[in-house]
């Protein structure tokens, strides 16, 4: 059994025998957890760290699985189904700041660690019902994660050097023809087919970060690199851009698409993460 307050905070866990009702009460009046007793030789009972155990947390808006990644370390991947009404993410050998991202929709080059922090893979699954409030519910996901794993996650507002995205001439815009959607690396090429442009703009301060951190791209005047639709265009477009030197990716969405990208300061989100 759990009890896990409004905001996502696990507050306590173990057999409902173990928890009296005056304990309860004290719960839900202050918002500290009772201690734990194991009722065969009334001790008290040390709760086991994420390192060790495997938990799934129920919340009202989401179900919470997760364990420590087995074997060695290797880079992580997820994957997303649909299963009897409910959405189903799966994590396997993911860093806790990458599930964070994640779960909150944060790029990595939006997040902040303050504090020492070390490397925790995780393999996980998050079941949450498939109604319109997907985004609310991985957010909770985030803040059950964050309980159990010791860490606090908050959102600030900073003020950062970015590229904005204006089209001057939306003529030279390449309208997707079909009604599928997809996007990924083809060679030194980033491939987008049926994307708007805010997720021009995601996929290229994704992108290129990517291949700036792994030594594969040749890094602009501002690092990371920071992008911002700022067009006020809606509609669905195809789009290509190299991913190995900026000035080229620039010329190429300039040049083939009419974007053009464009230095300005703005006010940004930042999602700021610290251990407890």
């Amino acid at each position: 059994a759990f009890v896990i307050s409004g905001d996502g905070t696990l507050l306590w866990q173990g057999s409902p025998i173990t928890l009296s009702k005056e304990q309860l009460a004290k719960l839900i009046k202050e918002g500290a957890p009772p201690q734990k007793v194991d009722p065969q030789t009334s001790a008290d009972v040390t709760s086991p760290t994420p390192e060790e155990r495997t938990d799934t947390f129920l919340h009202p808006l989401c179900s919470v699985t997760f364990a420590p990644a087995d074997g060695e370390e290797a880079d992580g991947w997820m994957r997303v189904m649909a299963e009897d009404g409910q959405r189903i993410t799966e994590y396997r050998h993911m860093d806790l700041l990458l599930i964070l991202s994640d779960l909150t929709q944060t790029l990595l080059t939006r997040v902040r660690v303050t504090g020492e922090m070390k490397k925790r893979c995780l393999d996980g699954r998050i079941l949450l019902p498939d109604d319109g409030r997907v985004a609310e519910r991985k957010f909770q996901a985030a803040l059950v994660l964050c309980s159990v794993c010791g860490v606090e996650m908050s959102r600030r507002k900073e003020k950062r050097t970015l590229w904005r995205l204006t089209v001057p001439d939306p003529a030279k815009l390449k309208v997707s023809a079909g009604e599928g959607r997809s996007c990924g690396p083809d060679g030194s090429d980033f491939v987008l087919t049926g994307t708007s442009l805010p997720e021009v703009a995601r996929c290229l301060e994704m992108a290129l970060n990517r291949a700036i951190a792994r030594g594969q791209a040749t890094p602009g005047a501002v690092e990371p690199l920071l992008f911002a639709d700022e067009t006020g265009l809606g509609g669905r477009y195809d789009v290509t851009f190299p991913v190995g030197d900026f000035t080229k990716t620039r010329q190429v969405l300039a040049e083939q698409y009419g974007i053009v990208l464009k230095p300005v300061t703005r006010e940004i989100e930042i999602l700021q993460i610290s251990p407890r």
